[in-house]
């Protein structure tokens, strides 16, 4: 949905509010992303979008 969105958080969020997952804020998706950013795919994790919304991320 990330790439779908083109890193677009808002648009993320709001594509996950209906779905069964409860990734329907800024905050879980945030919490989301960091406890699983090893699976991320090294483009995803790398996009400029993506580590200014975790706030600089964790070198891996």
């Amino acid at each position: 949905l990330l790439v779908m969105n083109r890193f677009n958080i808002e648009g993320t969020v709001a594509a996950l509010k209906p779905t069964r997952i409860n990734l329907g804020s800024r905050q879980s998706l945030r919490a989301f992303l960091r406890e699983n950013l090893e699976r991320l795919r090294p483009d995803i994790r790398a996009h400029e979008k993506i580590d200014r919304f975790l706030g600089g991320s964790p070198a891996l």
